[in-house]
């Protein structure tokens, strides 16, 4: 199978191959070091690998291999040779979950420490054909095994349609799935000879996958207190440690103080709203009462990570209480290694160009009065969010068109959806986005939305000197059009 893909990805691929390199070196999927680790050793062979061209020259896709667990981001990649063949070591001190991923199809994997698997398949019948053999491939046949019973993958677009069923019926739906793949463990387990690790994990997997679905219909229902969450809750165990290794264990601690937060009292969820506070904020101080040891300080790691890939200021005094209070240095050392980063980012210095206001609900002006202000310029609006990938992408393109109109009659005009200040004032610094830079309230923001029929976001918007709506939907930064559409406007 031929898939043509970005010339540039090549070189991306051979970044992430000298990454390998190093990450190969570490004792991964744990959070604290041992002198007992051992090599997997990983072999394989694809049958009609995907490839992609550059240069006039076809290259196979690389297979990529994870750490299933959220804590943990390593990524090793391996570029098949032209026989399909591959190989990698990774040292491990104790067992854990891992997955590969290779074009759209995904191999869950269980790595021991001395394992030698060998893995083969065919691209174009992937399910079909996937087979593991070698030292350790009995418990990663399960995987094999499992697909083929039950299509795990094809199965979720089945459960995201049936979301529309009554709770009782949701739940009852997935229960069978649940005891259906239990039944299908109990009979891999008394038939092969598998480890005590393995067994805990997949049986963790099963279960708390399950809970998760359920957690989706409940999540998308306003919560009440006879809609039976609380008896549903109390099915699963919340602390425990034996399935901490189980990335759907982990997933499930997060969706319960998530559920926890949006049942709180309506004038604690007010409150929150006024300050702008994220719920991971309320969620790590109720992870305080819920959970306790291990699962606690594995619960809190994720919601800092949850506030550091968001960006978020915040994510400072949840880190500096975690380093305070928790015992696991493995896991303290990755929360503040990953927060290092977001500290640097978050103090960047603001370009001296940019001027910046913040509305609160509180403060009465209205968006036309922010627009009356530049009036007589050629303004050029800009909707965004810190969180919105394609708003973000358009960001340089946005700084290359505002210097092309420096000293000329036209105002750049920002106006965010950020809930909090931190990654509003970090991205108008690493970007150098010079103007006029507007954090909105609720209130200033439903209003200007609803002015200007705002759906979604990017948006951007060209009003005239007179302060007539010329383009609601004007072109972005990023295309030639931008530019000819504001110079019309100057002639």
């Amino acid at each position: 199978m031929i898939t043509t893909k970005n010339p540039l990805k090549i070189q991306s691929f051979c970044l992430l191959f000298a990454t390998f390199l190093f990450l190969a070196k570490w004792t991964v999927g744990q959070t604290k070091t041992s002198n007992t680790a051992k090599k997997v050793k990983i072999t394989g062979k694809i049958t009609n690998p995907s490839s992609f061209k550059h240069a006039g020259q076809f290259h196979n896709e690389p297979i990529h291999f994870y750490i299933d667990n959220w804590l943990f981001d390593q990524e090793f990649v391996e570029i098949p040779n032209d026989d399909g063949e591959f190989r990698f070591a990774v040292n491990l001190s104790q067992s854990t979950p891992a997955y590969f991923t290779y074009g759209d199809y995904i191999g869950k994997m269980f790595w021991t420490p001395g394992d030698e698997l060998h893995i083969t398949f065919d691209y174009n019948v992937f399910r079909a054909t996937l087979m593991f053999s070698g030292k350790g491939s009995v418990q990663n046949s399960f995987f094999a095994d499992f697909e083929r019973k039950f299509d795990t993958q094809g199965t979720q677009g089945e459960i995201e349609s049936n979301l529309h069923y009554t709770h009782n019926r949701f739940s009852a739906y997935i229960n069978v799935m649940k005891q259906n793949e239990l039944a299908f463990l109990r009979q891999y387990i008394a038939q092969k000879s598998t480890s005590s690790a393995f067994q805990g994990w997949a049986k963790a997997e099963i279960q708390y996958r399950a809970a998760n679905h359920i957690h989706k219909h409940y999540f998308q229902e306003a919560p009440s207190p006879t809609d039976g969450y609380q008896s549903f809750a109390t099915q699963y165990i919340l602390n425990n440690e034996t399935a901490l290794v189980s990335n759907e264990y982990l997933k499930f601690l997060d969706n319960h103080l998530r559920q926890l937060c949006v049942r709180d009292p309506k004038e604690v969820r007010q409150a929150r709203r006024e300050r702008k506070e994220l719920w991971p904020v309320r969620a790590y101080e109720l992870s305080k009462t819920v959970y306790r040891g291990a699962v606690k300080e594995h619960a809190q790691a994720k919601l800092i990570m949850s506030m550091i890939d968001a960006e978020e200021a915040n994510a400072q005094q949840l880190n500096t209480d975690f380093q305070r209070t928790a015992t696991d240095t493995g896991l303290k050392r990755l929360v503040s290694k990953r927060y290092e980063k977001l500290a640097k980012f978050l103090a960047a210095p603001l370009p001296s160009g940019a001027k910046l206001h913040t509305i609160s609900d509180s403060n009465p002006a209205t968006f036309k009065q922010v627009l009356a202000e530049h009036k007589g310029k050629v303004l050029y609006i800009d909707f965004w969010a810190s969180w919105c990938k394609p708003c973000i992408a358009e960001m340089r393109f946005s700084k290359d068109l505002h210097q092309n109109y420096q000293g000329k009659n036209v105002a750049f005009l920002y106006f965010s959806s950020d809930e909090t200040e931190g990654s509003w004032k970090a991205n108008i610094a690493r970007y150098h986005l010079n103007g006029s830079h507007y954090l909105m309230g609720n209130n200033f923001k439903n209003k200007a939305y609803e002015a200007l029929q705002v759906y979604g976001l990017p948006r951007y918007v060209l009003i005239d000197q007179t302060g007539k709506v010329v383009l609601s939907s004007a072109p972005p930064p990023s295309s030639p059009d931008a530019k000819k559409e504001i110079d019309k406007l100057l002639r």
